[in-house]
């Protein structure tokens, strides 16, 4: 698993997986050709291997529409990224959106 720490906003302090955020609901075929998708891979390799369904995750302010996209990867070289085996994803502190997540899906 691939995390990055929040460093401002609400969620400073967590741990959450990379994101790519879109003002309006993107497809599947549209997301992953997309440049702010792709820029996170840099040229490297990935296989897809399961999507989630959409997840709408209430704020008090918004309401977030969230999929959970799983690939694999060849190359673990994420610089910016704290790379964290299944066995510890538990032991970070994340939102309440990710902990339900990995909860309902035994990660």
């Amino acid at each position: 698993c691939c995390f990055v720490k929040k460093e401002s906003g609400i969620w400073s302090g967590l741990y959450e997986f990379p994101s790519v955020e879109f003002s309006s609901d993107i497809n599947i075929d549209e997301l992953i050709k997309h440049e702010k998708f792709m820029s996170f891979f840099n040229g490297r390799k990935f296989n897809l291997y399961k999507i989630s369904p959409q997840i709408t995750h209430k704020l008090s302010h918004q309401k977030l529409h969230v999929r959970f996209i799983h690939f694999k990867l060849q190359e673990l070289d994420f610089p910016n990224f704290k790379l964290v085996k299944k066995s510890g994803v538990n032991k970070l502190p994340v939102s309440k959106l990710i902990d339900n997540y990995l909860i309902k899906n035994n990660i």
